[in-house]
């Protein structure tokens, strides 16, 4: 798959977005048990992979934060957010 898409996996999780070469890349948003937890962001070769917003647990609260190769690295405050985003 190449372009935007969706994809259905057989235990019910949903990823909308980006694919190159049948991988997530570029943005997509994955949702494992919407509306309680689920990834806004950055792909990279199948992986998250840059500034992204998770959502989880049992009082859901957003969070941004950066991910490299699948892995957050860090969680980011409100004043990193804005100059990350305006890059």
């Amino acid at each position: 798959m190449h372009g935007l898409g969706f994809l259905t996996q057989p235990d019910g999780t949903t990823y909308r977005g980006n694919f190159s070469r049948d991988e997530k890349h570029g943005y997509g948003e994955h949702y494992w048990d919407p509306p309680t937890r689920w990834y806004k962001g950055y792909w990279h070769n199948g992986t998250q992979s840059g500034l992204g917003t998770y959502l989880s647990g049992s009082n859901p609260q957003e969070r941004k934060g950066m991910w490299q190769e699948g892995k957050r690295k860090t969680w980011l405050e409100e004043p990193e957010i804005h100059m990350i985003e305006q890059k």
